[in-house]
């Protein structure tokens, strides 16, 4: 069963609220409910906690100036594509539809009641576990399968429409790992670079750009269509395949 604390568990939430004392009293609140809270009240404050520790979702205050805080929530989207949550006293129609066409993945008035934005804080992450759900597979196997290619974990093999067989180095294969369990989502340098690194990563592994022009030429080299993996330029890299799911087999 899904519970309020299984979801919660061990998430780390950052909010960012120039209101101090309504800060600080969301983050008791919201601990009761086995998150990691942080609190901010300035954009430079959170980029430095973005820098020391994985967070997992943001609570932010949309505030009197709705264009900056418009160009603040696409730049967090951008760097570090986390959800976001927004919460306002500007709660119009045109405030909300604003919000979430700038990115938000929620928009909740302010003040609100604790207790809804905990669950609209579940519901969020409940809906990312159901998009990172689409690459979980069968433990039978461990395959999956995107627009007619085939990632096999236990083998670490990339499998062409073809039927060729394609050997990926261990940082390879955690970026390619790492780009499934987030189809159509901007990954961040930094974030690329942190789930493909190993104990034993190559030197020659350690830029994530050369790392991704090698899994390109490697697909490249046996099937001739465009790159999955989309540059963003001055922000990251994107995974455009047009489906990823699990390959599910008969169990023996």
């Amino acid at each position: 069963m899904w519970t309020t604390q299984y979801a919660l568990k061990d998430t780390s939430v950052l909010i960012l609220d120039t209101d101090g004392d309504f800060a600080s009293s969301l983050k008791i609140y919201l601990s009761r409910f086995y998150l990691h809270v942080s609190t901010v009240a300035t954009e430079d404050a959170m980029f430095k906690i973005f820098q020391q520790r994985q967070i997992d979702l943001v609570v932010m205050d949309w505030g009197s100036t709705p264009s900056e805080c418009n160009a603040l929530l696409q730049k967090i989207r951008m760097q570090y594509g986390v959800p976001i949550i927004v919460q306002s006293a500007r709660n119009t129609c045109v405030d909300r539809v604003m919000g979430l066409k700038a990115g938000a993945d929620d928009y909740i008035g302010k003040p609100c009641d604790p207790s809804e934005l905990v669950a609209r804080i579940q519901a969020v992450l409940r809906r990312g576990l159901a998009i990172e759900g689409m690459t979980h597979v069968n433990a039978s196997n461990d395959i999956v399968c995107f627009d007619r290619w085939e990632l096999h974990k236990n083998s670490r093999n990339l499998m062409s429409p073809s039927g060729r067989s394609i050997p990926l180095s261990n940082a390879e294969f955690r970026l390619l790992d790492t780009f499934l369990k987030n189809p159509g989502r901007l990954c961040s340098r930094d974030h690329l670079m942190e789930k493909a690194r190993g104990r034993g990563m190559d030197a020659l592994e350690r830029s994530i750009d050369l790392l991704v022009s090698r899994l390109r030429h490697k697909i490249s080299e046996v099937a001739n269509e465009p790159s999955f993996v989309k540059t963003i330029r001055g922000a990251g890299y994107l995974f455009d395949a047009k489906s990823i799911q699990p390959k599910w087999t008969r169990e023996s």
